[in-house]
């Protein structure tokens, strides 16, 4: 059996599915096109929210006591966003690269 968390768990999962395949047939309703820049990896991390504030990460659950007052992070599971979009007919999306890459890609060195 299943635990009341891995339940809980699973609803949240099935719950997220929904939000991000509307959204990615809204986008191709509209013929448009999202560009994700955030950190993560090709698989899901647990408990990855955390709090940064003057440059330090704020240990949980101080950042709890600090609304509007830190900046909240938690990595992207980049592999389950791609099967989301890829769900919705019309809409292709690509693999992930590294933010430096993608700088380099976009004309950083020329800009410095």
């Amino acid at each position: 059996g299943y635990s009341a968390r891995s339940r809980q768990r699973r609803r949240d999962q099935l719950r997220r599915t929904d939000v991000h395949v509307k959204l990615a047939q809204l986008i191709e309703k509209n013929d448009g096109a999202i560009l994700t820049v955030d950190y993560g990896n090709d698989f899901t991390h647990s408990d990855s929210i955390r709090a940064i504030r003057d440059h330090k990460y704020i240990e949980p659950p101080r950042w709890l006591n600090l609304p509007g007052m830190c900046d909240l992070s938690a990595y992207v599971d980049f592999l389950a966003l791609k099967s989301y979009v890829e769900k919705v007919p019309g809409m292709v999306a690509t693999s992930a690269m590294p933010q430096g890459l993608f700088l380099e890609s976009m004309g950083i060195h020329a800009r410095a």
